[in-house]
């Protein structure tokens, strides 16, 4: 019976700390949205950069321009202003 008691108050002391866990900071939010975006700026820079580099096998252009595409698809979908 002490064991039952026990689990209980543990699982209502779990369950209280689960509702005040997660508090939403918009400002870190805004931070990480900036990070992602300047990544995919960098990566989309570095893509054109190593494009124009001049000495690149056809499957290596093929697959850098395959993921210019991604990037550039996610630019828009996250960073561009709505």
């Amino acid at each position: 019976m002490n064991i039952g008691l026990g689990m209980a108050i543990l699982l209502l002391a779990a369950a209280a700390n689960a509702e005040q866990y997660y508090q939403p900071d918009p400002a870190k939010l805004a931070r990480l949205e900036a990070e992602r975006c300047a990544k995919l700026q960098k990566e989309d820079s570095l893509i054109t950069r190593r494009l124009g580099g001049g000495s690149n096998k056809s499957y290596d252009i093929e697959k850098m321009k395959a993921r210019q595409k991604v990037v550039q698809g996610d630019y828009q979908r996250f960073c561009s202003k709505k």
